[in-house]
């Protein structure tokens, strides 16, 4: 799909610009080139291995079967009786828009949503909100709920997402109830919120046009029709869920958020990343008191989303079967019984052999316009917070490591701007050390930034030293301790440069 946009849409600088794409396309891919016009962009469902984060995916797609692959991931989900199966949970919108076909308009003025997730899915969509209906920015076809294939539709353009199915149904059902069930850390105490419909404007495809989007507004403990409760306590999800008509979504990363979607996933201190047999305890409770208070026999539809780059794909299986046998829907095909999908079944295909992962040319060094440093919020300890910064050091589009600046406070310097940097294994060696040491520096807002590192790491050692640091090791120091100022860097020595 390619879409025009105009010239000031976009930053000039191409790591900005590939930000800001990413940002706003969020599951999707999207190349832009300038035209006389303005901006060309494409936009094609990532299928590069260096895209997706979690290292067993491929365990996870052999068992969902039918030789998919990862560029065809978003459109992959299976329904049989009430179960839908996706790995992409945009398509719980779909199962409920075809409830909503089944039962009609009045059962929205009473239904209860059981949302299972890490994740509250609320962020708006790429629709425009004209009242009645929504118009999709991406495709500019028509979205409405009471039309399946019209969600289907937005589903594949990419207008609807995995964090953004919960508000088009949010926004035609006004009196729905959400029941959040989240974990720690994300989660640490029940809250209730008012549910309202809102805008947001558009930023890219239609500055200023009125996104659908979905507000929450903090009330008093209590539950209600038009509320929204977040809570670690089953207790509490459940609390007073009658006989109303009942929507269950489980996103498997609930249970296990390892990865997040993000490429940093194990610098992070934080993570929701418990050993299998938590998982196994986890689902036993929540089984066991959807079965215990009656709740999982009214259940009019269940969605299971598997959420590839957030839940770990080798545990796809073990987690299916556990939650699927203890509601009762192992009677459901399994997903390698050739079930519905929007993916057909084909013959496994003959591959091209692999490409290097090493970003090396014959001389050893890649070039530097290859390089660019994509700005990220930094996680804690690792740039995150008001006095951080932090980047994604990308190669050709994919992730090569990432730099990092925090302020602290630490003798024999005191408090100063201190920078590290992370390479991957296969970007080692290559000449990336010393751009993403030079550019992170030029982009910070410091202008004096010190490198602590062993006095054995040669490599840390000649790459900062290229990137314009100076040796200021004293004979008592027991670290390496290199320092680079602004006012002293060469100005013939642009980070830019190979």
């Amino acid at each position: 799909m390619v879409l025009q946009i105009a010239l000031d849409c976009l930053p000039d600088d191409a790591a900005q610009r590939h930000a800001v794409l990413r940002e706003y396309f969020c599951d999707k891919d999207a190349s832009a080139v300038r035209t006389p016009e303005g901006w060309s962009l494409t936009l094609s469902w990532p299928g590069d291995p260096e895209r997706h984060i979690d290292p067993a995916l491929d365990v996870g797609l052999k068992w969902w079967g039918g030789h998919i692959r990862r560029e065809e991931m978003a459109s992959a989900f299976r329904r049989d009786g009430r179960l839908t199966r996706c790995l992409y949970d945009s398509w719980t919108l779909v199962s409920w828009a075809r409830w909503l076909e089944r039962r009609g308009p009045t059962a929205l003025e009473s239904v209860i949503i059981l949302h299972v997730d890490d994740h509250r899915d609320l962020g708006s969509p790429r629709l425009v909100d004209e009242g009645s209906s929504w118009r999709d920015l991406i495709s500019g076809r028509n979205c409405d709920l009471r039309d399946p294939s019209s969600v289907i539709a937005a589903i594949e353009s990419g207008a609807i997402g995995m964090g953004s199915f919960m508000a088009p149904f949010l926004a035609i059902a006004p009196h729905a109830e959400v029941r959040h069930l989240c974990q720690p850390p994300k989660a640490l105490r029940t809250q209730d919120f008012e549910i309202r419909r809102v805008t947001t404007p558009d930023n890219l495809l239609e500055p200023g046009a009125p996104r659908l989007g979905i507000g929450l507004t903090p009330v008093a403990p209590g539950i209600g029709r038009g509320r929204y409760r977040i809570t670690p306590s089953i207790d509490d999800w459940l609390d007073g869920v009658d006989g109303r008509p009942i929507l269950l979504h489980i996103d498997l990363d609930y249970f296990c958020n390892r990865y997040d979607g993000d490429s940093d996933w194990a610098f992070r201190s934080e993570r929701l990343d418990p050993p299998p047999a938590a998982i196994d305890r986890q689902m036993d409770d929540l089984v066991k008191a959807l079965n215990l208070r009656r709740v999982a026999e009214r259940i009019e539809d269940v969605v299971l989303a598997f959420s590839p780059g957030f839940f770990p794909a080798e545990l796809w299986s073990r987690v299916d079967e556990s939650v699927t046998r203890g509601l009762k829907l192992d009677g459901e095909h399994k997903p390698d019984r050739g079930m519905t999908s929007t993916v057909r079944p084909r013959k496994p295909r003959v591959s091209a052999p692999p490409k290097p992962n090493n970003p090396s040319t014959k001389h050893g060094l890649i070039s530097a316009q290859d390089i660019h440093l994509v700005p990220t919020k930094g996680t804690k300890g690792r740039g995150g917070g008001p006095d951080g910064e932090a980047w994604r050091i990308e190669y050709e589009g994919r992730r090569a490591g990432q730099v990092f600046i925090n302020l602290i406070d630490q003798p024999p310097i005191g408090k100063h701007a201190s920078i590290q940097i992370y390479l991957n294994k296969a970007s080692q060696g290559h000449g990336i050390g010393r751009i993403g040491y030079a550019r992170a520096c030029a982009a910070s807002r410091y202008d004096v930034i010190y490198a602590h590192m062993r006095k054995s790491n040669m490599a840390s050692i000649r790459a900062a030293m290229a990137a314009g640091f100076a040796d200021e090791t004293s004979a008592k120091d027991q670290q390496k301790i290199m320092v680079w100022r602004r006012d002293s860097v060469s100005t013939s020595a642009k980070p830019n440069e190979p």
